[in-house]
């Protein structure tokens, strides 16, 4: 049992509130007409015997035209927006229609506010973002984790790898949701707990987001760290889109702390767009989204200067070279690169459907397609031919339905149920054995010691193949009785996984 209006973490917003009559006195009976502006969607709900109402369902953001009308009298409240995860009150005050009569002077104006950040309705620490507040904020790297450290509990703590820890806990103890679809790493091993390098959805598709942390709702599960539920957006009826690019290279970026210039990579764009509006004005609405990352970073240089302490020659990778294709016909591959490239696609597409007054459904299908070049085999005592390197290739899929209802005035339900795939594969540039040659002092075991050049196939790359198939689903209601509210509901959980690892096989 929860004191209302409190509400739980959702894809959708709830609000509630009080309506009073002129005398400070509670209505019975008053119906609230709660409208979101831009798509025309209504709710109505009717007031209890202690003037409260609520309603489930609703969407992020607005604004919103509040209107409560009874016999005694009509109170409007325009302008309101909705916060996803946050107790969201509006109270009004009928007021009959005045008589004409003389005008008086005020003595005294009262303006008190109701708390957002310390307040009995706060149900633990988080932080929740607007639109507005995720474009102001600064992101270089487009990525929810920005968005994310505006929390001041949240920090990086490893720019190259884009780990970020919530109250102190590793990276991988967060939970990362849109729209109710985990986009968590769920297998384990990257370390930016995502299993991309960014979410699946573009942050310019995002309508606002919530970090949580030691939050003691319920429904709020799934980490040790912070739980980060975002949503995207929605048509409306107005057509609208944006377009946009972004674009760097090395030369805006700062120089190494020793000094030396950076060469973390040659130059980076993004480009995409977003379209959205009605496909049947006030019931159906479609948004879509388009984005685009390239990245080119600057492959090993080894045209000059000694490999393996001076001890491996050009003349000697020559040899080798030419030895592997006239006698064993394979490309042993070359000793350097001019760039190695990355590149990022995604969409994703929404729609929305007001069936009634009382329910309303959507639905989201989001996609995304990345391929990193990985070099291996370099260290102090160890070079490499391209022919050891491989493509990382990563998918993700998803599809999440959602359907919200009000029953009654004190009954309502939501239901979610998604599917997401998911697959990490190695794509070596060759297809050959694994090859070492090691140019140093024969060791006790017969073979040849460090340094070494690695050719073929990377040894680990040969069987590397990760994916994942994950279904969720979410049902839950919401029972308001008087100045309490009843929850319960259902979260199921099922993910497959198939992890096929073949070192050194051929």
């Amino acid at each position: 049992l929860a004191a209302a209006p409190v509400f739980a973490q959702s894809p959708s917003p709830g609000l509630g509130g009080r309506v009073l009559d002129a005398s400070g006195q509670p209505v019975a009976g008053a119906q609230v007409t709660i409208l979101h502006a831009e798509s025309n969607t209504s709710s109505t709900v009717t007031t209890d015997a202690n003037g409260r109402f609520s309603a489930r369902g609703l969407r992020v953001g607005g604004p919103y035209t509040i209107t409560a009308t009874s016999a005694a009298g009509t109170d409007i409240e325009q302008g309101i927006y909705l916060q996803l995860s946050a107790a969201n009150n509006v109270n009004l005050e009928l007021a009959a229609a005045a008589a004409t009569a003389p005008a008086t002077q005020l003595d005294a104006v009262t303006v008190t506010g109701t708390p957002t950040v310390f307040s009995p309705d706060k149900m633990g620490t988080g932080t929740s973002l607007t639109r507005a507040q995720i474009e102001a904020a600064p992101s270089i790297n487009r990525n929810i984790q920005d968005s994310m450290r505006l929390d001041p509990r949240v920090v990086q703590t490893s720019k190259a790898d884009g780990a970020i820890s919530a109250g102190g806990q590793n990276s991988r103890y967060n939970a990362i949701r849109v729209d109710g679809v985990s986009v968590s790493d769920t297998f384990g091993l990257e370390a930016n707990n995502m299993q991309t390098r960014r979410q699946p959805v573009s942050i310019d598709a995002i309508e606002a987001m919530t970090v949580d942390l030691a939050n003691y709702d319920v429904t709020i599960t799934g980490a040790t760290g912070a739980v980060v539920d975002a949503v995207t957006k929605s048509g409306t009826n107005d057509f609208h889109g944006t377009v946009y690019g972004v674009y760097r290279n090395d030369s805006m970026v700062g120089d190494n702390p020793d000094g030396s210039d950076f060469t973390g990579f040659n130059d980076e764009k993004t480009y995409g767009a977003t379209f959205g509006g009605p496909l049947m004005k006030d019931k159906l609405f479609f948004f879509f989204n388009y984005e685009k990352f390239e990245q080119g970073a600057p492959g090993p240089n080894l045209t000059a200067g000694p490999l393996g302490n001076g001890q491996i020659t050009r003349d000697d990778v020559a040899e080798i070279q030419d030895i592997a294709q006239s006698v064993y016909g394979f490309d042993a591959g070359a000793l350097g690169a001019d760039s190695l490239e990355t590149s990022v696609e995604e969409y994703a597409l929404k729609l929305d459907w007001n069936i009634t007054d009382t329910q309303r459904a959507s639905f989201r299908y989001s996609t995304l397609d990345q391929n990193t070049a990985r070099v291996q085999g370099f260290s102090g005592t160890t070079a490499s031919l391209s022919s050891n390197w491989f493509n990382h290739l990563k998918t993700v899929d998803s599809y999440v339905g959602q359907l919200f209802s009000d029953w009654t005035d004190t009954l309502s339900t939501e239901l979610k149920v998604s599917y997401r795939e998911y697959a990490a594969v190695r794509d070596p540039l060759a297809k050959l054995p694994s090859i070492r040659i090691g140019f140093g002092d024969v060791t006790v075991d017969g073979l040849a010691g460090s340094p070494f050049l690695d050719f073929g196939t990377e040894l680990n790359t040969h069987y590397n193949v990760l994916e994942t198939e994950t279904w969720d689903a979410f049902a839950a209601a919401n029972w308001y009785l008087g100045d309490h509210t009843v929850k319960f509901g259902m979260d199921y959980e099922s993910n497959e996984v198939y992890n096929l690892f073949g070192p050194q096989q051929w």
